[in-house]
């Protein structure tokens, strides 16, 4: 009798044993895939529910979300449905999304707020952690940016995403922080589309859209890099890149910058960088400037035609390079330069079919000038004040080679030498020593 009582409390327990075991199982499975809205469940709850590396899916529509979801795991966080306007987050003040730690994979979301200044915690999304990806997200705020990352080698990883309307910056990156930007749209936002600031500072930017912005596609300072590719620039309000301070350096290749209603790009203040192989089009002001003592940018194979005034302006003691470039078809000069101590260094360049002249020259501005093709220009190819000294060696104006002496040292003799059969060759004003016969 006792065997029998004793077996079937085993029997109990066995069965007991096995249905917490399935219970866990089941509870596991939940954890590890949890969706929402559920259960009356708010968002940080349903995110407490999600294991480790698991998978929160949210439903559409849109959501209000009146505290910040913040994130400290791994985790991924998918929008149901693959057209991500269907799945809005909508915030208060503070952020939709603040990723503090771990690293979170968000895809398929709208992530809207009110904001309320140009502070990091009032953007709709706030990056604070060294590895997270956004896919096919957009991001919006009334008042503030749409996605700030102000950590110190934070780099998150962006595909397809848009952020547009914003009441101040599209993206805002400070304080060293990294990211890669991939095919993404930044559009219609009231202050800069992609703000990069401070030394440590460098994005990859590659094939994105800046468009129609309200301010400059991106506003670059304080010593920030930053690498920019296949990128364009259309109708921005100001310039379409502005680059500004001193050791601000970004490296520029393949991208165009059309029918702004400011300049191509501004460059001041001591800035430096590199364009190389990019076009600009159409632009209402000068389609490259260049301005301020220090400003030292390197501008290589691009083309600069058809803009609204000067194809490039540099002045307020600007230097800056400029090789194997095409400058053609400008309403105004297609190279002027201006004012004291400003010495460009132009070489190897064709300048072309410019309604007010190829190159002038004014104001105590100097410059080094070589190897340069002008023909076509609907006024002068040349225009040099008395005030200005430019160095011209070699360069050919509709055929004929021109060069300028006294120029960097040479003797007379010399510079004759360098003037081609058919050429030009100008004596500038004073009186010139002459110790040795021009023969």
């Amino acid at each position: 009798m006792e065997s029998k009582i004793m077996m079937k409390y085993f029997l109990a327990f066995v069965l007991c044993f096995a249905g917490l075991c399935q219970l866990e199982n089941f509870t596991l499975a939940q954890e590890m895939e949890t969706s929402w809205p559920n259960g009356g469940l708010t968002l940080q709850e349903a995110y407490a529910q999600t294991a480790e590396g698991g998978t929160l899916t949210i439903k559409p529509g849109t959501h209000e979300v009146p505290e910040t979801l913040v994130v400290r795991k791994n985790i991924k966080i998918v929008g149901e449905s693959a057209n991500r306007e269907e799945t809005i987050l909508k915030g208060g003040k503070e952020n939709v999304l603040c990723i503090a730690s771990g690293s979170a994979e968000i895809k398929n979301l709208t992530f809207r707020n009110t904001g309320e200044k140009a502070d990091p915690k009032y953007s709709a999304v706030w990056v604070q952690s060294r590895t997270c990806v956004f896919e096919n997200c957009l991001f919006t705020s009334e008042v503030g940016n749409g996605f700030s990352v102000n950590q110190k080698d934070a780099d998150p990883t962006l595909t397809r995403c848009t952020v547009k309307d914003c009441g101040d910056a599209g993206f805002w990156l400070t304080y060293g922080a990294k990211g890669k930007f991939i095919e993404c749209e930044i559009k219609g936002n009231k202050a800069v589309g992609i703000r990069v600031r401070d030394r440590g500072t460098a994005p990859i930017v590659e094939k994105c859209r800046f468009t129609n912005g309200k301010h400059c596609g991106v506003h670059l300072d304080l010593g920030a890099g930053g690498t920019f590719t296949e990128c364009e620039f259309i109708g921005n309000e100001q310039s379409g890149m502005f680059v500004t301070g001193n050791g601000t350096n970004p490296t520029v290749e393949k991208c165009r910058f059309t029918d702004g209603k400011g300049d191509g790009i501004t460059i001041n203040c001591g800035a430096d960088g590199t364009f190389t192989e990019c076009e600009f089009i159409g632009n209402q002001w000068s389609q490259i400037t260049l301005r301020g003592i220090g400003t030292e940018p390197t501008v290589h194979k691009c083309r600069i035609c058809d803009g609204k005034a000067s194809g490039i302006l540099v002045c307020g003691g600007a230097g800056g390079t400029f090789t194997d470039c095409e400058v053609y078809g400008n309403s105004g000069v297609g190279i002027l330069v201006k004012d004291m101590k400003t010495n460009p260094t132009v070489e190897g360049n064709k300048v072309q079919k410019n309604r007010q002249g190829g190159i002038h020259i004014s104001e105590y501005a100097d410059g080094t000038f070589r190897n340069n093709t002008l023909t076509a220009n609907y006024e002068e190819h040349w225009s040099i004040s008395r005030d200005s000294s430019p160095v011209r060696e070699n360069n050919i104006s509709d055929g004929a080679s021109e060069t300028s002496w006294p120029n960097g040292g040479l003797t007379l003799q010399e510079a004759y030498a360098q003037t081609a059969e058919g050429g030009t060759l100008t004596i500038k004003p004073g009186t010139h020593e002459v110790p040795e016969t021009l023969v």
